[in-house]
């Protein structure tokens, strides 16, 4: 189930993704990301910021898998959950569970929620030059999603939802 996932700010879809992004861009946005996340590598500075773990009984209580590919743990920052998504501030950071018991940040996941964008737009969103993707999980409004795999190599792509490198064998929540 794919669930929820840049320099500049998502206020229409050319504010981000504008045909023609270059690739020193598109690069210098994921050094900014890589670089505004380092810290969330620590659960707890994570958690100091407004990121939450995943709650029981929620959507987000489970490590979303595939039979052959993983996308992990979220860890949401609800008050990120608007009609803009900035390059350092993704709403979901994507942990993959570690034998240890830890958790090793991967990715993260850039939501906007579908009705509110599209009563203020003719277009879908865009970050990273690509056009988020709309996901409708049951009892869920849909949203716009975008992932980006930054902390572990994704075969399936930088933006793919899931990893076939990520497991959640390790997940005990």
């Amino acid at each position: 189930m794919a669930l929820l996932a840049a320099g500049a700010l998502v206020a229409a879809p050319t504010a981000a993704g504008a045909a023609g992004h270059t690739p020193s861009a598109y690069n210098s946005d994921l050094a900014e990301l890589r670089a505004s996340i380092a810290q969330y590598h620590n659960t707890d500075h994570a958690m100091a910021d407004g990121y939450l773990p995943p709650e029981e009984g929620t959507l987000l209580d489970a490590c979303f898998t595939l039979p052959d590919a993983g996308m992990g743990v979220h860890w949401a920052d609800w008050s990120l959950y608007d009609t803009t998504a900035e390059v350092g501030a993704p709403e979901l950071l994507v942990y993959e569970p570690m034998r240890n018991g830890g958790l090793r940040l991967v990715a993260v996941e850039y939501i906007v929620p579908q009705a509110e964008w599209d009563a203020e737009h003719d277009d879908p969103p865009m970050l990273f030059d690509r056009v988020m993707q709309v996901v409708a999980p049951p009892g869920t409004a849909p949203f716009y999603a975008l992932h980006a795999w930054v902390f572990k190599h994704n075969p399936w792509g930088m933006h793919a939802d899931f990893n076939p490198d990520v497991t959640c064998e390790h997940w005990e929540g």
